[in-house]
């Protein structure tokens, strides 16, 4: 949920506030992730393996937040370490995606910034119609709330 939420403020020019940010995560783009589902739907060997799909990009939650604001061009103020961390924060999320390499010959073609870049493009075309008063998106959301 962190991509899009700080994707949207820093398009919208809100502040970005977060913990300190140490924390690390790895994501991956959904073509990504489509194209390891497919290999492993096509090959006998993955049937009942475990098998991660990670990017192989492992990005602290402070980098991450830096780097959309930078692609975004965002005057977003960022205010890094205002909130507390949660008590219950895991410190850690990554994937070793080697069996997927070995089993799925299967690795990301699209890199992280490659996929942030993508994301960032793809909010930016979703901003402009949901907020654009002639959207059938805007009809949706109204009678949604209705």
């Amino acid at each position: 949920a962190i991509i899009p939420e700080v994707i949207l403020n820093c398009l919208a020019g809100n502040p970005i506030k977060s913990t300190a940010g140490t924390q690390t995560r790895e994501f991956n783009f959904v073509s990504n992730l489509v194209e390891a589902f497919i290999a492993a739907g096509e090959r006998e060997a993955a049937v009942g393996e475990l098998i991660n799909v990670g990017c192989g990009e492992e990005i602290a939650i402070r980098d991450l937040i830096a780097l959309i604001h930078q692609e975004t061009g965002s005057a977003s103020e960022l205010r890094i370490g205002e909130l507390p961390d949660r008590p219950t924060e895991i410190w850690r999320m990554a994937a070793d995606n080697s069996r997927a390499n070995e089993l799925l010959g299967w690795s990301p073609k699209l890199s992280f910034r490659d996929g942030i870049r993508k994301s960032i493009d793809w909010y930016r075309q979703f901003q402009s119609i949901y907020n654009d008063v002639d959207s059938p998106l805007i009809s949706l959301a109204r009678s949604a709330s209705e």
